[in-house]
């Protein structure tokens, strides 16, 4: 089994499928500048977000895994200063995807 482990500040992150936000419609054009993803794996040096956190990131700040194989689909890694904003739910915990 291949595991990633993100170096310094880099974070391995999951891509949703969904287009919905609770019960908020994310329009086409508002999906195509950003995305959404849960964290999987982050680096030694990472300080604001951990696995499982839900992050909205910019659509070109992500480099795709280049690994093959359906677990891989949707991964992706970037640097943790380019997240946009961490999504937490109405009790103010973090939205876990």
């Amino acid at each position: 089994m291949i595991t990633l482990e993100p170096m310094g500040s880099r974070i391995v992150a999951k891509q949703f499928d969904d287009d919905k936000e609770g019960s908020i419609y994310i329009p086409e054009h508002a999906k195509r500048g950003s995305l959404r993803a849960t964290v999987i794996a982050t680096g030694q040096d990472c300080v604001w977000v951990k696995e499982g956190d839900t992050i909205l990131v910019g659509r070109y700040a992500k480099f795709d895994v280049p690994l093959r194989g359906e677990e891989w689909r949707d991964h992706f890694i970037l640097n943790e200063e380019d997240i946009l904003t961490k999504i937490h739910n109405k009790e103010g915990e973090y939205e876990n995807g």
